[in-house]
């Protein structure tokens, strides 16, 4: 197993990278990108939101567990997921891979109804899913809770201190959000 946190006053992160049919190399190159981020006083944690249309289960060193669930979209379409754990460099990694495409907006819904806090009209189907996966994650990795949410497109290689800056801005300023515009 990976290492598991214990120390409840540093900053957890769950840095969301969803993906649909990147090539499998530019997924582990954004994946490890984010991984070698300088932590700080920070743990990072990286989920990954998979349409299934590329298998991308290679990314992991290691699988500890595999759970099946079912959710609805926003679409209220019945979505069938698997939900792998398990470590890649000796750090925490997961994946939930979906069974159909939903698109890009159905990834980033599913993943503010796992990690942040819970809104009074999620599906009940949706909300079953999240308590599994939060309780998965607890067992696991000794995960509770996660304080900012990071995503990044899966062809998007960032920077060593990528994370840890935005957490400070957000920090410094008090804020409820931080981003960072790329281009060209």
């Amino acid at each position: 197993f990976p290492v598991t946190i214990e120390d409840d006053i540093i900053d957890k992160i769950i840095a969301f990278i969803p993906v649909y049919n990147e090539k499998y190399e530019q997924v582990v190159k954004t994946i490890d990108s984010v991984m070698s981020n300088d932590f700080k006083d920070n743990y990072i944690f990286t989920c990954i939101i998979s349409e299934g249309v590329v298998d991308y289960i290679d990314i992991f060193d290691d699988i500890f567990q595999t759970s099946e669930y079912i959710y609805k979209s926003w679409m209220n379409e019945s979505v069938n997921v698997k939900v792998h754990y398990g470590i890649r460099n000796n750090k925490g990694i997961m994946m939930i891979v979906k069974d159909k495409r939903r698109g890009k907006k159905d990834s980033f819904i599913l993943c503010n109804d796992i990690f942040n806090h819970l809104r009074e009209n999620i599906k009940s189907s949706t909300n079953i899913l999240r308590n599994y996966i939060r309780e998965e994650l607890n067992d696991i990795y000794n995960l509770n809770e996660f304080h900012y949410i990071f995503s990044t497109d899966a062809d998007s290689v960032i920077s060593e201190n990528t994370i840890s800056s935005l957490v400070e801005s957000i920090k410094s300023r008090n804020a409820v959000a931080a981003c960072i515009v790329t281009g060209k």
